[in-house]
């Protein structure tokens, strides 16, 4: 079995301010009767051969406010693979703000059941620590392209929000939602890690489906741990 964490992608992405993987922005512009706000170009390799071909348009199509004052925006993914599109599907994400960016990395890669990754994680958030990541996970396949599931992450200073992945089969995923941050009673050197929301993925039908294992939003397990010990296991 793989595993993967969003964790690393935390720290490379959250917390830093160099420019990611977008190739490029447009204005407004209006394409078969659809409105589009703004344009990123997202560079992604889905397999080997066409890897030079690949990459996906990222649409705003929507902006709009709560009553609470918080943007909540549509966004539209068009997958290309050779140069050509093969599927899209829209979004949602919350807390946007300008400065927010889109990047994405693979999931298992080079694994002994996939030369290329058939999953990706595509993010957008400020790449400043402290600041929610919007993720979606992805399946590419060609046949199959689709979105899994949108989750959250934060990572400040080593303190963080997060998922972690296994490949249990070609159609089969595991998912677990880990937190690592101080209470009130840890002190400077302490921390308390929990564990919730353990879920699998499964293909059927072609189709995705979510099935929780443990109670959705309760923590199944609990420790207290130093923060030094806790990265060094990172």
């Amino acid at each position: 079995m793989r595993y993967f964490s969003i964790i690393g992608l935390l720290f490379i992405f959250a917390c830093n301010k160099e420019k990611k993987e977008i190739l490029a922005k447009n204005t407004t512009s209006k394409i078969a009767n659809e409105i589009v706000l703004k344009t990123d170009t997202l560079k992604l390799s889905f397999d080997k051969d066409l890897e030079e071909d690949d990459f996906i348009l990222i649409k705003l199509l929507e902006k709009n406010f709560t009553n609470d004052g918080i943007e909540e925006s549509k966004f539209k993914f068009d997958f290309y693979r050779n140069g050509k599109l093969e599927n899209n599907f829209s979004v949602n994400v919350n807390f946007l703000i300008d400065e927010s960016d889109w990047h994405g990395n693979t999931l298992f890669n080079f694994s002994e059941k996939h030369e290329y990754s058939p999953y990706i994680i595509i993010t957008n958030g400020y790449p400043a620590c402290g600041y929610t990541q919007t993720n979606f996970l992805i399946d590419v396949r060609k046949e199959n392209i689709q979105l899994i599931d949108t989750f959250y992450s934060v990572g400040d200073g080593g303190w963080f929000t997060s998922t972690t992945f296994e490949e249990i089969s070609n159609s089969k995923l595991g998912a677990r939602h880990e937190n690592y941050w101080q209470e009130e009673d840890d002190n400077d050197e302490m921390g308390t890690l929990t564990f919730s929301d353990s879920v699998n993925y499964i293909l059927e039908n072609k189709n995705w489906i979510k099935k929780y294992i443990t109670p959705k939003d309760s923590i199944y397990k609990k420790q207290k741990i130093s923060f030094d010990v806790m990265h060094k296991i990172q």
